[in-house]
């Protein structure tokens, strides 16, 4: 993943010139972000339990 998407995602500031004048595309961003997390197929609190 890029260098700028990890900084925006962790909050840092935006302290060095480029980073002023660099747009990051939001829906860039999504897409590297969950192409980089590993998929868990987690559907929900309520598959996991059973309620009688």
């Amino acid at each position: 993943m890029r260098r700028e998407y990890i900084k925006e995602l962790r909050g840092d500031s935006r302290k060095e010139a480029f980073d002023l004048y660099n747009h990051i595309d939001l829906k860039e961003l999504k897409e590297a972000y969950l192409a980089a997390i590993p998929q868990l197929g987690i559907r929900g609190v309520a598959s996991f339990c059973s309620i009688a």
